[in-house]
């Protein structure tokens, strides 16, 4: 129907310009169309909407119907032309983003504490699948993100779990978010809430930091004295920092959150919930924005007697763009449901990118953590990796580990002392 009516109108306006050629002009205003994002991550998705209407842009002034219909339909077909390519006002502040990360390595492993001796294997020891949708109305930002991961299906030396040992998959996040978003060049604190399984803050830092996720995972996280999610809420309050297209970045922020306290991969086992207290500060943001202190502390508890589950971390970073170095620790009390347990968990890392025509990766992590303090469980790392990005998406990494453990930790972590070198594709979007 729209289609025959604007075949018509064009008709009439072909007659209206050999027949009425001296109608006045029309002077409504052209559609504005919105500037292009510079980079593809900013770039928001094209949007064909309806907004252009034969009933809009009537000139009124026109002498005759013919050079009436002439008007509508030039403005009609001209609007929808244009509205193919712009950036339409409310509907293109949606901005809708998949991602995705894939390790793909083969390790081979010399142990000196437990049978086997030696053994080798194809693995996938990172999947993750992420959906963020973002919304900007006026000054605010919402967001919904959801994050999924690959895992076996079995856990603690277990032999038999879903079909077999199966790789699962499993929500590792999935949160809400809410918080102001001033335009670029504006100061003052952001205000942000977040609610659902939201990610931990020290994690969540020495991951981003680093970027050495492919070496394998944070001291705290490897020794299980921190998750990298739980289920909770958080508040927090930020430096505007600076804005590059929807994301920030060279922010300082102080947040606070409650959580479960036992972990994205378990459910809750008593009434108690953990509290949180978490403060990110870059002490010269003029003179060295890089420069980053973390200091985080939680109370808490876990499992079904409420064991205490406290923890104290502390981490100083450097995030620059082709370096990124860090220094951190993590101190718990209560470990392993043993409220009057210790553990310790330091790490230090570096990770140099060259600036060349295909970028080498150099990395470096020492990793030093204890179970039990009072035991001195002392498992030592050391993680060595050269490579490269092939591709824009795609890095091949060699990586070397060495881990030594004493007595009593290879008494209750076998194989906790070993060699490997592990050659590791990463993809990621």
């Amino acid at each position: 129907m729209r289609i025959t009516l604007a075949c018509a109108l064009v008709l009439l306006s072909r007659v209206a310009m050999a027949g009425d050629e001296g109608a006045e002009p029309t002077d409504a205003p052209k559609p504005e169309v919105a500037p292009a994002s510079s980079t593809a991550s900013e770039r928001a998705p094209v949007v064909v909407t309806n907004r252009c209407s034969l009933r809009e842009g009537v000139d009124l002034r026109a002498r005759s119907l013919p050079s009436a219909a002439g008007s509508v339909a030039r403005r009609y077909f001209a609007c929808r032309e244009e509205s193919r390519n712009e950036q339409v006002g409310e509907l293109e502040s949606f901005r809708f983003v998949p991602g995705a990360e894939i390790f793909a390595s083969y390790a081979a492993r010399s142990t000196t504490d437990a049978e086997p001796k030696f053994f080798h294997q194809f693995d996938l020891p990172r999947l993750h699948l992420s959906v963020d949708g973002d919304y900007h109305a006026d000054e605010w930002l919402t967001r919904a993100r959801v994050v999924v991961e690959g895992v076996r299906s079995t856990d603690n030396g277990a032999l038999i779990g879903v079909g077999g040992d199966s790789l699962l998959v499993r929500l590792r996040e999935a949160y809400a978010l809410a918080a102001m978003d001033p335009p670029s060049g504006e100061s003052g604190p952001i205000l942000e809430a977040r609610g659902g399984v939201i990610p931990t803050p020290v994690v969540a830092e020495l991951d981003g930091t680093s970027n050495l996720r492919v070496l394998g995972t944070s001291a705290a996280e490897t020794a299980r004295l921190l998750v990298p999610a739980d289920l909770g809420a958080a508040v927090r309050v930020s430096t505007a920092g600076t804005k590059n297209g929807t994301e920030r970045s060279g922010q300082s922020y102080l947040q606070l959150a409650a959580y479960n306290g036992d972990g994205y991969a378990s459910r809750e086992q008593n009434r108690g919930k953990s509290v949180e207290l978490a403060g990110l500060l870059r002490p010269l943001p003029k003179g060295l924005p890089e420069l980053a202190w973390l200091v985080v502390g939680s109370l808490g508890s876990t499992g079904p007697a409420s064991v205490r589950a406290h923890r104290a971390s502390t981490a100083l970073l450097y995030q620059g763009a082709r370096v990124r170095a860090g220094l951190a620790t993590t101190f718990a009390y209560g470990v392993d449901g043993d409220g009057k347990q210790k553990g310790l968990a330091n790490e230090a890392f570096v990770r140099i990118e060259t600036k060349t025509r295909i970028p080498a990766l150099f990395s470096a992590r020492v990793q030093v953590s204890f179970r039990d303090l009072d035991a001195s469980d002392r498992i030592t790392s050391v993680t060595l990796g050269v490579g490269a990005r092939l591709l824009p998406l795609v890095e091949l990494h060699l990586i070397g580990e060495r881990s030594l453990a004493t007595k009593i930790a290879e008494s209750t972590f076998p194989g906790a002392d070993f060699w490997e070198v592990r050659p590791t594709m990463r993809a990621f979007f």
